[in-house]
């Protein structure tokens, strides 16, 4: 990856909660200098100028947790994922530039990381290349050829001090995004969310545990051969090195896949609907990371069975049986349009109390036929908005204005629910949805989605 380099990380959490300090303050400065700088003017030149203050700040934020690294940056990322969504779009513009634009750290300090990860005789195994093959939030990754037989491997490298940032890192980037009304400060479900994303970037970190989980997918997806999860070497890895085979393939937002046919992009929405349905309701363990990156196409010769490469298994989470079959419960009673079944579902699941008030109920379901809109069906009742079906019934994911009307409707509901704390496996099932749509999305795919879904479920019951 050539361009500019980091010479360097802050480790301490000192100076990253100052980095994050003064950037706050920085943006508070300019959004007070801008309000009063157009008292005078018309208007039209507020809306004007408030943009090109609010994009200042987006490119401000984007880049210095770009140049931080860690769990800030992985929140910026998350973030990035739904923010056509939630955010205004020049801050969700700025955000997606650290899906792929992240700088990488320089050479020397990768390559000390390295040395004190693994034994001298292993690394003079290899010839690795110093230029970086891509950046991340949490590490980056060199490719390397192993000299005995010409092995293709690629090192995924921790950046230095990300793994003792975490918890300081959550916790200021929390305020931070508080003040400028980007989340809640408060409130019992945003407690567990953050708690949750703590937990999850601390498995994260865990090399060693990826390599099991990468091991554990592999053996979860033998014998089908539209997936390919890379071979690991344990040789070669430790808790912050993971080496693994590396794989080809064009990443999934890439132009390349953007110019297929459509009866191809959307057999490759269909791998990753599939995909998904069976880690929750077969394998009952979720790959919790949605990002664009982690996910390649690999193209068949024939220009029909296209490969989907599966990258990055540090966030799993494992599922409980007994939640898993609550949850396919309350999703077919959903898809189904069945109230009464829904909402007795909801109460197994956890969603829902016996004492909740037939409000808090309407708007639950509402916001659940609404999470669900892709996959009912458009003759039932509460069917789809038509602009959004094909001729044969089929959903146009990437035209709908789902997520925005999704945006709209939540505040009601999470008014009443935020001091209940809901399903701990709920909160990166919804994010996984809600990446899965924007997955498909970008494909402008049109999936046969519900047939998918349907056949998961029914096995599942």
């Amino acid at each position: 990856m050539a361009g500019k380099k980091l010479k360097t990380i802050r480790e301490g959490a000192f100076s990253r909660s100052m980095a994050l300090a003064r950037m706050g303050v920085t943006m508070g400065a300019r959004a007070a200098g801008q309000a009063i700088g157009t008292l005078l003017d018309s208007p039209d030149e507020r809306k004007s100028r408030a943009k090109e203050i609010l994009m200042e700040q987006a490119q401000l934020l984007a880049g210095e947790l770009g140049r931080l690294k860690g769990s800030v940056m992985k929140m910026g990322q998350m973030l990035a994922m739904v923010g056509d969504a939630f955010l205004p779009p020049e801050a969700a513009a700025a955000l997606k530039t650290l899906q792929s634009d992240s700088p990488p750290l320089e050479w020397s300090k990768i390559e000390a990381q390295l040395r004190k990860q693994i034994a001298p005789e292993r690394l003079a195994e290899l010839e690795i290349d110093p230029e970086s093959f891509a950046a991340a939030s949490l590490g980056q990754v060199h490719l390397a050829r192993r000299k005995s037989d010409g092995a293709r491997i690629a090192l995924k490298i921790q950046y230095p001090g990300v793994d003792g940032a975490i918890d300081g890192d959550l916790k200021t980037l929390r305020s931070l995004l508080a003040v400028f009304k980007i989340v809640p400060s408060r409130g019992a479900t945003y407690d567990q969310m953050f708690e949750e994303v703590r937990a999850m970037l601390h498995q994260e970190v865990d090399y060693v545990r990826e390599l099991k989980n990468t091991e554990e997918f592999s053996a979860l997806l033998k014998g089908d051969d539209r997936y390919v999860v890379p071979k690991v070497y344990p040789e070669y890895s430790s808790r912050r090195v993971l080496a693994t085979e590396f794989q080809d393939g064009v990443r999934l937002d890439g132009p390349e896949v953007k110019a297929l046919s459509q009866e191809r992009r959307d057999r490759i929405a269909e791998l990753i609907l599939e995909l998904y349905m069976r880690e929750v309701f077969e394998f009952r363990q979720v790959q919790t990371d949605p990002h664009f990156g982690n996910y390649r196409v690999r193209f068949a010769p024939d220009g029909r069975n296209d490969q989907l490469v599966l990258l990055d298994f540090g966030a799993v989470r494992k599922l409980p049986k007994t939640f898993v079959a609550d949850y396919a419960d309350l999703a077919l009673a959903i898809i189904q349009r069945d109230e009464l079944e829904s909402c007795a579902a909801a109460i197994r699941v956890g969603y829902l109390l016996d004492s909740d008030s037939a409000d808090l109920v309407r708007e639950f379901v509402k916001v659940s036929y609404l999470l669900l809109e892709p996959v009912a069906p458009p003759d039932g009742p509460h069917p789809p908005p038509t602009e959004w079906m094909t001729e044969k019934g089929l959903y146009r994911w990437a035209e709908s204005d789902l997520p925005k009307r999704v945006a709209q409707a939540a505040p009601g509901i999470a008014i009443q629910f935020k001091l209940r704390a809901v399903p701990r496996e709920s909160i990166f099932l919804d994010r996984k949805m809600g990446g899965i749509f924007f997955l498909v999305s970008s494909l402008s795919a049109v999936p046969d989605a519900r047939k998918i879904v349907l056949a998961a479920l029914t096995k599942s019951a």
